[in-house]
């Protein structure tokens, strides 16, 4: 989950991914979907079952470096929640802690 000051579009190519966009969460995106994330706007994505692709399109300057950083910086396996909130705070990004 993350909240960046930047709109944000995702275009859906294939198989499935479920998007949460200020709290209304669940929203199932099949192939051929595009979910705009307006800025200012908590967002979060996650791929279904078997993954899924995406064409993600934002209008600030950066943001392939912050996805490039996740994708160097965080284990898929075993993600370590300090350093994403590391990768984004350096991004300008904020990443709001879960309830406890």
């Amino acid at each position: 989950m993350a909240t960046s000051r930047s709109s944000d579009s995702c275009y859906v190519t294939a198989r499935q991914v479920t998007f949460g966009v200020d709290g209304d969460d669940n929203l199932i995106a099949p192939p051929g979907t595009l979910v705009h994330i307006p800025g200012g706007s908590t967002h979060w994505f996650r791929f279904g079952p078997g993954g899924g692709e995406m064409i993600s399109m934002t209008s600030r300057a950066g943001a392939a470096a912050f996805f490039a950083d996740v994708d160097r910086e965080i284990s898929p396996t075993e993600p370590d929640f300090g350093v994403l909130l590391g990768v984004a705070s350096s991004h300008g990004l904020t990443v709001p802690l879960p309830a406890s």
